[in-house]
């Protein structure tokens, strides 16, 4: 431990009773009523809830805490009025499972929007590309305004790109902080009366960790692997549609019009997997199993197109997006699978509404 971190400990041996043997500060947090703790603008019918700022001040407490060192909240209320002491514990447990939730639609907005950042940089990169291989920039009598404009497209790609790695690395979930501060560094949170020395009501780290994290990894795996399988397949399909199309009019490598139509035929069943992928993964399961028979079928497309692409010219760019594609809607059928399997019960109970309908409707 340096120097900084020792004199912290001094420091806050001021302020907090302290176990030199289990190394845990006694942080005591004294409210005259239990209501104080509570907001008082939320009429509640069994529990009442209790205020945001509580978790901030104990995520303000604990991330003074040196690494190694760890905290025991107590709450010392003087009067409980006519609140129960089991309410408190579950207030503050219901708090803990709203930064959960608040996490995990956060994280999802944000692999939605690295999604779509990415899906514009290297979309305006390709057209850029493209526009070099194919003297697009001839166009422009100055020379100075096709050197601009190239550049311009250039810096715009990479500009979308690097935000979402940004996204990804650099800004942190304010959600994500504070839990992991909480469950890294409280060992205990407990109940006493005033000044008493004998707790009333006490829950563990092990206890808070069930509100903060659940067993659900397949879900959120699966949200992820849609979410990336739809928009990887909405852009590798429109680089080969727009490949296929530039190369069609342009008589480079043209290829016979009628499986020029059918890729055309191909890349729209594409499309529509990508977008139905992208929407399961924002929990709207409308039409999962006919996608899935479409992903399926697309699959099958797919090493057809690779078997094309290499008996006839050799192409590595075609054939890393035929790759790509087969990647993608892998990634789209295992995300499928783990969704299934994540919300089997949620299925099932949709599955019975459904027949109780059909039945009801037989009935009349």
């Amino acid at each position: 431990m340096n120097k900084e971190q020792l004199r912290q400990v001094e420091q806050l041996k001021k302020y907090y009773a302290f176990n030199e043997k289990t190394k845990v500060f006694d942080v005591v947090l004294h409210y005259e009523k239990a209501s104080d703790l509570f907001d008082k603008n939320v009429e509640s019918i069994s529990v009442p809830k209790m205020r945001p700022e509580f978790i901030e001040r104990i995520g303000d407490i604990v991330h003074d805490i040196p690494k190694g060192y760890k905290v025991d909240i107590s709450l010392a209320i003087d009067d409980y009025e006519d609140y129960k002491k089991k309410d408190v514990l579950e207030s503050f447990n219901d708090l803990l499972e709203t930064i959960k939730y608040r996490f995990y639609k956060e994280n999802r907005l944000k692999w939605l929007q690295v999604a779509l950042l990415v899906l514009v940089g290297v979309s305006v990169l390709f057209f850029s590309t493209l526009a070099s291989i194919y003297s697009w920039w001839g166009l422009f009598k100055n020379d100075i305004a096709q050197t601009v404009t190239s550049e311009v497209l250039s810096i715009t790609s990479w500009v979308f790109i690097w935000e979402s790695v940004s996204l990804i690395f650099i800004k942190r979930s304010y959600y994500l902080r504070t839990g992991s501060l909480i469950i890294g560094k409280v060992s205990s949170i407990a109940l006493y009366k005033g000044d008493s020395n004998r707790a009333i009501a006490k829950e563990t780290s092990d206890e808070m960790v069930k509100h903060l994290f659940d067993d659900n990894k397949m879900s959120h795996a699966s949200d992820l692997l849609l979410l990336f399988a739809g928009f990887a397949t909405i852009a590798l399909t429109f680089i080969t549609l727009v490949s296929d199309i530039v190369s069609f009019t342009s008589g480079v490598d043209k290829i016979p019009l009628v499986l020029f139509i059918a890729n055309m035929v191909f890349y729209c069943i594409r499309f529509v997997a990508g977008f139905n992928a992208i929407q399961l993964s924002l929990g709207k399961d409308n039409y999962r199993i006919r996608v899935f028979l479409v992903a399926m079928m697309n699959t099958a497309i797919i090493i057809f197109q690779i078997v094309m692409t290499c008996t006839r010219e050799f192409s590595v760019a075609g054939l890393i997006a035929e790759i790509g594609s087969t990647l993608a809607l892998q990634a789209y059928v295992l995300g499928y699978i783990f969704y299934r399997i994540s919300h089997r019960v949620e299925i099932a109970e949709k599955k019975q509404e459904r027949r109780e309908k059909r039945k009801a409707k037989k009935q009349k």
